[in-house]
């Protein structure tokens, strides 16, 4: 997608799958609805144009230089990238672009067709066209001024008067192309900043000799087609206006044409509509021709163009249907070439000779003939068309012959209706001078009665101030006589002041040397002092630190012993699960072979009665069934007493790993908590190191203060290490009885776990007694069973009783043997797991006596911390009461002086100055620092417009002469002032003459430059005026009086 459309944050509806050549279309709605195309190759959005023109079409460029006309094309909707794909980045110069990597179809293709024929040792010769098609208009691009191209169709389809130039290299393409990619039409659009607006057409001619065996000489010609064309455009998506508008239906006029020819190829239609547009004319070959075509259909991804994205793979797709036949061209003899040369230079000068002589323009017979033809059948068409217009001509001088004289009729209208119009307009026209003349006059007079009574209100005010002006400065100068005076006496009693304070200031000065001299001998005493109480602390905190140090290396000890205890028991725990296990073994082994042993014999029994008597055999037979049953029934007991056992085994090594799980995490809290004790003893030294840095600071800082502060601050120090301590050492103490219990419990836990163990080992051995005696039980049995079977045997047959009986003994020594076996593995077993608890619980008493030594040890060393940390407390108060009492000492001394010099302090008096009672009392001058002054009568004039009354008021009331204003007469006079003079056209004020500065006069609110436009409406309210002049009732006054309220 292109910037804009992730800017207007489009979604992609388009996906490709490159390998299998497949483009799948999804629905805006719903992504489950898709429809998918295949192409021959299909391109991403980040394939790359060498990726392009190395896998498609290069192999269309070396098809052309083997003599092919091919043909390529780019289409699709605009905006999406079908001029960047055939000539590459419009703002990158054609020359430079031939190593970009971002070169197009055009540049790539001619390079590679001139590295191929530099290769080649024929000679060759390139000629180029580029073409344009503008609104159905053939535009030739290498020559601008050739206009009125024609086509001309033949076997082939041609172009007359095409500028086709030859060139001899890629720089020579690339500058004709530079020159002709300018001339193409663009339009600025809502899609693309520079949207082709024409179809642009390409043409690369490359012939090349060849020489035949027989020296014959043969041209192969090849060329190559490279057209761009415009994109499909929706109007109403590009914006397009006027003659953009325009070109994007003729555009989408042709590609039309060309989709409808696409449609009858692919249905083989036997009418195929090439004629109906000069683009489809030019392609024709191209489209169902001899040329290899190949159509880049370039779309967008983005949802807003999904229909068109839709028509453009539909448009593909149908063109994939479309079958070609090419054919390489025909090899041409040289001679033939020349002779085709040669007419065409004829027709040439044919057509120069013509145009210089102006007689006409050349043509050719065959052209001549059939012009002449259509000539003459225009010329019949003519005359009926002539016969036609007179009549319609006649026709037309009937109709206009009556249209004059309603015109007549018409035009006469018009004048008197013209007349009477011009009429009306001079009367409307003097009305309205009238109109604006009256306006003019009575808005003068109203202007010339607002300005009389401003200035009359003006005369007043500055009367008033002038008043004010004159009694504030003869108070003025009475004041400033008094205060004259008043200066004098102060400066007197000033000077006998100073004397006496520079007399005092020697006195202290002398005082404060003596005070300063005593502090410095005091603070050096008390340096020293502190000295010895920091050098005390200093050897408390290393001694300190040396047991805790110590205190350290024990716990460390502890953690050692705990772990390799815990390693023991862990290795005893094995011993015995693996002394258990092969004790098993052994059992289960032991049963197998009993088993085996009496199935042999039992075989052999049977081998050797299988002479006797059918009653004797069934006798055996049930025997034999007796004693598998009886051993089925052994082996069902066996395999029992193996899963008991292995189940007590697992549980016994379950419980084991729980308590060993149970005591190592113990362990570790013991270790946590040894560990935060000593952490805490750190921060504690740390605490005391700040403490002392206090102690420092503030003997250098607070000398006054010391005593009090310094005894203060010491007990909480004393008392805090003290707590600190105590606390620490009650927690380990308390820690370690708590791992004591633990211990305890643990080996409680141990010895239950034993005791429980041995019952378990009891009841086992009365399972295995109750076995022995169901053993001897059920081998009674079959004793009693054998030596009936042994007496029939004598009976029957007195040969085999002695073998019989043999074996019978054997049996009987066997399981006998396998008795005593059984019972000494149980006896085996039994001691095996007393000898493991025994060792257990007497392995869980050392380790509780130990642990109680621990205890004991640590209680010692809080015992020694104790005791230290008393006597170093004795030690610091004894010091400190010394400082104490030296401190006193020195404040005492200073509390002497301080009240001598306090005395005399209170014996120096100064002299008071005596109230005379003539000082003239401080008040406020309020008279204006800004006399009033008259505004202009614009100014006037404009404040005072709103003032003036409606046209309906002046309706109303019939005593009202607007036209006749009479002035207004100003009945008083303004008395004059003698002694100060006002000038109302400066604005300021001149003070009679005086011998001293008057004082500054305090500062009141400045009057406004004139009457505010409020007070001028109640003036006229009071003097009952209205605007021009005249008195007015007192109907009127009253709604003048409503509308000042409304204003104000």
């Amino acid at each position: 997608m292109n910037k804009m459309e992730i800017a207007d944050k489009q979604v992609q509806v388009c996906f490709t799958n490159d390998k299998e050549g497949e483009v799948i279309l999804q629905s805006k709605t719903n992504k489950s609805i898709t429809k998918s195309f295949f192409f021959d190759s299909v391109y991403g959005p980040k394939a790359s144009q060498k990726e392009i023109y190395t896998g498609t079409i290069l192999p269309i460029v070396e098809e052309v230089l083997e003599g092919y006309n091919c043909t390529i094309f780019a289409y699709g909707q605009t905006g999406t990238g079908k001029t960047y794909t055939m000539e590459g980045p419009k703002e990158v110069d054609p020359k430079s672009i031939r190593t970009s990597t971002e070169a197009g179809i055009i540049t790539r293709s001619i390079n590679t067709i001139f590295e191929r024929l530099s290769r080649c040792t024929d000679e060759y010769s390139v000629k180029v066209s580029h073409l344009e098609v503008y609104n159905e208009e053939l535009c030739d691009l290498l020559n601008p001024d050739n206009k009125g191209l024609k086509i001309f169709e033949d076997t082939t389809t041609t172009v007359h008067n095409l500028t086709e130039s030859n060139v001899e290299n890629a720089d020579a393409i690339f500058t004709i192309l530079e020159k002709s990619w300018n001339e193409r039409k663009t339009a600025e659009t809502n899609l693309n900043k520079a949207s082709s607006r024409s179809h642009c057409i390409f043409t690369v001619t490359i012939h090349i000799r060849e020489t035949t065996p027989e020296g014959e000489e043969l041209l192969k010609i090849g060329k190559l087609n490279l057209v761009d064309l415009a994109g499909s455009e929706n109007v109403g998506k590009s914006g397009a206006r006027l003659l953009a508008k325009t070109e994007a239906g003729m555009i989408n006029k042709s590609l039309l044409t060309l989709g409808r020819v696409i449609t009858a190829l692919t249905e083989h239609s036997s009418h195929i509509p090439y004629r109906e547009s000069k683009l489809t004319r030019l392609l024709q070959d191209s489209l169902g021709g001899r040329t290899k075509t190949c159509i880049i259909a370039t779309i967008t991804p983005a949802s807003s163009g999904l229909d068109e994205t839709l028509s453009t793979l539909d448009y593909a797709f149908r063109a994939k249907n479309i079958r070609n036949q090419p054919q390489v061209n025909k090899k041409v003899a040289k001679r033939e070439v020349l002779r085709e040369y040669t007419s065409e230079i004829t027709d040439l000068r044919a057509q120069l000779e013509a145009t210089r002589k102006k007689e006409g323009v050349y043509l050719p017979v065959e052209q001549y003939e059939k012009l002449m033809s259509t000539i003459n059948e225009r010329g019949l068409e003519i005359e009926t068309y002539k016969d036609t217009v007179e009549l319609k001509n006649k026709e037309l001088d009937d109709a206009q012959e009556i249209l004059a004289e309603r015109g007549k009729i018409l035009d006469k209208t018009k004048a008197e209706l013209d007349e009477v119009t011009n009429n009306l307009n001079l009367k409307l026209e003097e009305l309205k001078d009238y109109q604006e003349k009256l306006a003019q006059a009575n808005k003068e007079s109203q202007d010339k009665q607002i300005v009389i009574l401003e200035l009359r209100k003006n005369e007043e005010t500055m009367h008033e101030q002038a008043k004010v002006v004159y009694e504030n400065l003869n108070t003025a100068i009475t004041d400033v006589d008094g205060l004259y005076k008043k200066i004098g006496r102060q400066e007197g009693l000033m000077s006998t002041h100073n004397q006496e304070v520079s007399n005092q200031r020697e006195l202290l000065l002398r005082i404060l040397g003596d005070l300063q001299n005593e502090v410095k001998n005091f603070v050096a005493k008390q340096s020293n002092s502190f000295i010895n109480i920091i050098g005390k602390i200093e050897n408390f905190a290393s001694s300190k630190e040396k047991e805790f140090k110590n205190l350290e290396q024990m716990v460390v000890s502890i953690k050692n012993d705990l772990t390799s205890h815990i390693a023991k028991l862990d290795h005893i725990s094995r011993d015995f699960v693996r002394g258990y296990m092969t004790t098993s073994d052994k059992i289960t082994q032991f049963s197998n072979d009993s088993m085996q042993k009496m199935e042999q014999s039992t075989q052999s029994l049977l081998e050797i009665n299988q002479g006797s008597a059918g009653a004797l055999q069934q006798d055996i037979r049930s025997l034999q069934q007796n004693s598998r049953d009886w051993y089925q029934l052994n082996s069902t007991q066996i395999s029992k007493n193996d899963d008991y056992v292995q189940q007590f085994v697992q549980s016994h090594n379950t419980q084991l790993s729980s308590t060993k799980k149970d005591l190592s995490d113990r362990l570790a809290g013991t270790l946590e908590g040894l560990n935060t004790h000593e952490s805490h003893l750190r921060s504690y030294l740390k605490h005391q190191a700040i403490l002392e840095e206090k102690l420092k600071e503030m003997v250098s800082d607070q000398l006054k203060t010391f005593t009090t502060q310094m005894n203060e601050m010491i007990k909480t120090a004393c008392v805090e290490r003290n707590n600190v301590l105590n606390n620490s050492l009650t927690s380990l103490l308390e820690e370690v009885k708590t791992t004591g219990n633990e211990l305890t419990t643990v080996s409680s836990i141990i010895e239950s776990n034993c005791n429980e163990l041995e019952c378990k080992i009891d009841q086992y051995g009365n399972y295995q007694k109750q076995m022995n005696v169901s053993f001897n039980e059920q081998l009674s049995q079959n004793n009693k069973s054998i030596t009936t079977l042994t007496k029939k045997m004598e009976d029957q047959i007195s040969l085999n009783v002695q073998q019989n009986v043999q074996h019978t003994l054997q049996l009987q020594n066997n399981i006998s043997q396998d008795k005593e076996q059984y019972n000494q593995l149980s006896t085996n077993l039994t001691e095996c797991t007393k000898n493991y608890f025994n060792s257990q619980s007497q392995y869980f008493k050392d380790y509780v006596d130990y642990n109680n030594r621990s205890i004991s040890s640590v209680q010692q060393n809080q015992a020694t911390v104790a005791s230290s940390l008393g006597n170093t407390t004795t030690e610091l108060r004894t010091d400190l009461k010394d400082a104490a009492k030296t401190v006193e000492e020195f404040l005492n001394s200073h509390s002497n002086a301080s009240k001598k010099l306090t005395a005399k302090v209170d014996q120096f008096k100064l002299m008071p100055y005596t109230n005379t009672q003539t000082t003239p009392a401080k008040h406020p001058f309020t008279f204006p620092l800004q006399l009033s002054k008259t505004r202009s009568n614009t100014e006037i004039i404009s404040t005072n417009v709103k003032t003036a009354p409606t046209a309906e008021d002046n309706q109303e009331n019939s005593d009202m002469h607007i036209l006749t204003p009479q002035p207004i007469k100003v009945l008083s006079q303004i008395p004059k002032i003698s002694n100060p003079t006002v000038t109302t056209t400066s604005n300021t004020l001149n003070p009679p003459p005086a011998k001293k500065p008057l004082p500054k006069a305090t500062k009141q609110n400045d009057p406004a430059p004139g009457p505010a436009p409020s007070a001028l409406r109640d003036n006229l309210a009071n003097k009952k005026y209205n605007a021009n002049g005249k008195f007015i009732n007192n109907k009127d006054r009253n709604k003048l009086g409503d509308l000042t309220n409304q204003i104000k």
